[in-house]
């Protein structure tokens, strides 16, 4: 009898040592007290995801994960758009804004998805333009420019600087002549 129990000693510790106490091949990293702990650490060799909590040898499931959801709205310029239009009162060349360009709003509403706190998703609910820009007219000058009239000495009249002093030397001369004229029929 005293044989049979140091044989059932005997196995139990064997039994223990190679059954109950073999090491569980686990990848690296410490655990929780609960046995749980996130994988941080060549994750994809192990098959576990990374950042994703996993307990080993334990019957206490990890938490389940928490979804919530969040409505952003934001607004965006929309650019105004520009127009040309002629304009048979401007003359050639030139231009003029008609209708200055004011730039509209757009509204966009955004669904966001977090997972534990962390964003997953994005997705947009509705787009709608809630100020509609103006557009821009711009006129350009299709007249053609006036040709102007000769002054009798070749001098056009949008260039009539040179006619002027033409002008005054003529004036002058014709003052100059007036001037001797009437000298010589007093000092007779």
């Amino acid at each position: 009898m005293k044989n049979i129990c140091k044989f059932m000693i005997a196995f139990g510790a064997i039994f223990f040592v190679f059954i109950i106490a073999t090491p569980i091949f686990a990848h690296p990293g410490n655990t929780a007290g609960d046995g749980c702990h996130y994988c941080r650490t060549n994750c994809d060799s192990w098959g576990v995801g990374w950042d994703v909590r996993h307990c080993h040898n334990t019957t206490i499931l990890p938490p389940k994960d928490k979804y919530t959801t969040n409505e952003v709205t934001r607004e965006e310029l929309v650019p105004f758009s520009s127009s040309e239009e002629g304009d048979p009162s401007l003359e050639k060349d030139k231009t003029t804004i008609k209708q200055k360009g004011v730039d509209g709003i757009k509204t966009i509403t955004v669904k966001i998805t977090y997972k534990n706190g962390i964003e997953i998703d994005r997705e947009e609910i509705s787009k709608e333009i809630t100020t509609k820009p103006v557009q821009e007219i711009i006129l350009i000058g299709t007249k053609e420019a006036k040709k102007g009239k000769v002054l009798g000495v070749g001098a056009e009249e949008n260039n009539n600087t040179e006619a002027t002093w033409l002008w005054l030397i003529l004036i002058g001369f014709i003052g100059v002549l007036i001037y001797s004229f009437y000298i010589k029929k007093t000092s007779k």
